[in-house]
């Protein structure tokens, strides 16, 4: 809104409006992080003679000046505004979306990059491309990654000072007399020189090695080998698999308490068959969640091409009608629904 109205954008008053807005507090080290993931967002520079907005700034200070960036030509980290004037491109709301996409994508692609640095850490090294990456690994740090480091800002011009009789010294030898560098030399003999004193290093451990339990000992390296061979690529589809299968496998997990349901349903109407529409009523009210009459009625054509020789849907001039094996155990067609629902995991 600012830069729209051809106002000088400062970072008072932008912190300001940040904190109101998110309340949470922004500061230069945020700006720099953000500078750090998009760096063809924005331009900084410093400037003085600015009228201040926070109380603390002097109007001859130098203040930080944030200026987007923003092109006319369509680009792949450039998002396309409208202009209103030849002179000034304007921030419109589309233009706000693409920037935040982008921002969004960039902060994703640094995640992606921790997210292979642990995976190939692990005991089983597991190596997936970007673009078939879906979902995080379950046991990924999330929450525990390192903060991005903010990039430089523009700092104001430095106005040297002279803190010791030496730097006064270094500056004026040859401009004043013998007797006052004489005397300026002493006293700069006579100070004490500070020690560079350094912080000590040290070393954070990011995403620190999986440890093997006490409690493996004794069992078979070989076994332990296979049995973490087959959980990596279990993992490995969870993390690549699309999101219909996941729906799919959702769909699976409600199939035998269903199953129960509409073998319950048949048994007390004394039927050979039902109806569609009666079954799906039924379902949708008898679950033990909401589920609406269309996905009750994707349940029973699941249920049906999982077990055919259970349940079968025949459609008829009068309509479409469901018939299930009342002679079979519902403990074996259960088992056999979580064997199928687990072979697919």
């Amino acid at each position: 809104m600012l830069y729209n109205r051809l106002e000088t954008v400062t970072f008072g008053r932008l912190k300001q409006a940040v904190q109101k807005i998110c309340r949470r507090t922004f500061e230069e080290k945020t700006l720099g992080q953000i500078k750090t993931v998009y760096p063809a967002a924005y331009t900084f520079r410093q400037e003085k003679g600015l009228k201040c907005y926070d109380g603390t700034t002097k109007q001859s200070d130098y203040q930080l000046v944030v200026d987007p960036i923003l092109h006319q030509n369509d680009a792949s980290d450039t998002p396309r505004v409208k202009t209103l004037s030849d002179s000034q491109p304007q921030m419109s709301a589309q233009a706000l979306l693409l920037r935040k996409d982008v921002f969004h994508s960039k902060l994703i692609d640094i995640v992606k990059e921790h997210h292979r640095k642990w995976l190939g850490m692990l005991e089983l090294p597991v190596v997936i491309p970007d673009e078939q990456l879906l979902r995080w690994h379950p046991k990924f740090p999330l929450d525990k990654l390192p903060d991005i480091a903010p990039s430089e800002l523009p700092e104001p011009p430095v106005v040297k000072t002279y803190s010791s009789a030496a730097s006064v010294l270094e500056k004026a030898r040859g401009m004043i007399s013998e007797r006052s560098a004489k005397a300026l030399e002493n006293v700069a003999a006579s100070a004490p020189v500070a020690a560079d004193k350094k912080p000590p290093e040290t070393t954070v451990t990011l995403f620190p090695a999986p440890s093997s339990s006490a409690a493996l000992k004794g069992i078979s390296q070989t076994l332990l080998e296979k049995i973490r061979a087959k959980e990596a690529e279990k993992l490995e589809r969870a993390m690549t698999r699309p999101e219909t299968e996941n729906k799919k496998l959702m769909m699976m997990s409600r199939l035998p308490d269903l199953a129960r349901i509409l073998r319950t349903y048949f048994i007390t109407e004394k039927k050979a068959a039902i109806t569609m529409d009666a079954a799906v009523g039924k379902l949708s009210v008898s679950y033990r969640s909401v589920i609406s009459t269309e996905d009750a009625e994707s349940h029973l054509k699941l249920l049906a091409e999982l077990v055919p020789d259970w349940l079968t849907i025949a459609k008829v001039r009068g309509g479409v009608f469901l018939k299930i094996n009342k002679h079979q155990d519902m403990a074996v067609i259960c088992g056999k629904l979580s064997k199928i629902l687990k072979e697919q995991k």
